[in-house]
């Protein structure tokens, strides 16, 4: 990777190291830190610019590659991270993505039929999946709210960290997430080659 930009237009390590220089001991880390980065513009070697997401764990960072044109982290997760590495492959996301029933989907219909064709994982697929949609809605907030694109290292678990879970959600909410659910499925149904029913 040659050079970084994020949707500020500083390089990642430059924005990564003004938080950790407010930060009174240790660096960044956790997963939530994904969706705070975002989008990442990335001028390569051979010249080539490419967008990526951000992974970010303990002292590391790194940027992949979207290779399907992916509108957020949650679109980003369903529809290209699982899709052809065997470790991240998801097969309940595939399943789900094959099954997506007809219709308007409230919450409380995906829900069900998470259940119904995933059983277990297929709710905890839906459970990891408004984690992001949750985290990256609550630092587009946060930017509104303050009218800066980056917290401060004092604000970081405000901004990156997710407000509980679906049912503790104000209803607009959970039906936006079922929206931004449903299309990414119907994206991933595209890239497996199958149709959504």
């Amino acid at each position: 990777m040659a050079r970084t930009q994020t949707i500020s237009g500083a390089s990642l390590p430059d924005v990564i190291a003004n938080i950790e220089s407010q930060m009174s001991e240790g660096w960044l880390e956790g997963a939530p830190l994904q969706w705070l980065f975002g989008p990442i513009r990335v001028g390569c070697y051979d010249g080539a610019n490419r967008t990526g997401w951000c992974f970010f764990v303990p002292a590391i960072y790194l940027v992949a590659e979207d290779r399907f044109g992916a509108s957020s982290w949650l679109d980003f997760w369903i529809t290209d991270l699982s899709l052809d590495a065997a470790d991240l492959r998801r097969p309940t996301l595939d399943a789900l993505a094959r099954s997506l029933p007809k219709g308007r989907h409230p919450y409380s219909i995906l829900a069900r039929w998470a259940v119904e064709v995933g059983g277990p994982e297929g709710i905890n697929e839906l459970n990891t999946a408004w984690m992001i949609w949750a985290g990256e809605t609550r630092v587009a907030q946060r930017r509104a709210s303050t009218g800066r694109v980056w917290p401060r290292a004092d604000e970081l678990s405000d901004w990156v960290v997710a407000p509980g879970e679906p049912g503790q959600a104000e209803f607009a909410d959970v039906d936006s997430f079922a929206s931004a659910l449903v299309q990414s499925l119907r994206t991933r149904a595209e890239h497996l080659g199958g149709q959504s029913q």
